[in-house]
């Protein structure tokens, strides 16, 4: 009787931590706010690099009414080169950027791990203002914004690793803590002591 007993909590317990939520994984957007006027962005978000030419700019320390940032002060360019690419350490599905181009059409291209061209989106010339675009597809390793030679902006970038359900524990702590003072986990505990 007291093993059928040690059984029940047994069952209950591993029943308890195996209880998941499903957590959906919500797209990530940066606003680099973070960074100050002319940073380099590098490596400074985890999980993505930034070609080297990636640099912030700071309202007003530079022509905001032309490029206005999305949200915000900052904004990304590149001040040397057409094109900039954002390479993520992990395949994502979706890349977007509000991205404001002053003199030609920019587009946002998305590769694969081998380089093949998965999605692309383009902004037509938007001086003062800006338009949102975004590319979509499984296994986006890395983007690349470019142009004709054209200065240009981008602000609020975000990304999503697919939106797959991922268990997870709803409190981890209340789980181990209950699973801690079943009868049944205390009873081997103090069995294994031969208390």
């Amino acid at each position: 009787d007291k093993m059928k007993k040690i059984g029940i909590w047994l069952i209950l317990a591993v029943m308890l931590i195996a209880s998941t939520t499903t957590v959906y994984a919500v797209p990530t957007t940066i606003d680099f706010e973070d960074l100050g006027h002319l940073d380099y962005v590098g490596t400074h978000y985890p999980g993505l690099t930034f070609s080297a030419t990636a640099q912030a700019l700071k309202k007003p320390d530079y022509n905001y009414e032309g490029y206005p940032p999305h949200s915000g002060d900052i904004v990304i360019f590149s001040l040397t080169q057409n094109s900039i690419t954002i390479t993520f350490d992990s395949p994502v599905t979706m890349v977007g950027a509000w991205i404001t181009a002053g003199v030609s059409d920019i587009t946002l291209t998305a590769y694969d791990e081998d380089g093949n061209v998965l999605d692309s989106a383009t902004v037509s010339v938007n001086y003062r203002s800006n338009d949102y675009a975004e590319v979509n597809s499984p296994g986006i390793k890395y983007v690349t914004i470019s142009d004709s030679g054209n200065l240009w902006t981008m602000d609020d970038l975000t990304y999503d690793y697919g939106g797959f359900p991922a268990p997870e524990f709803a409190t981890p702590a209340v789980a181990v803590a209950i699973l801690l003072t079943t009868p049944a986990f205390s009873y081997l505990i103090v069995r294994k002591r031969g208390v």
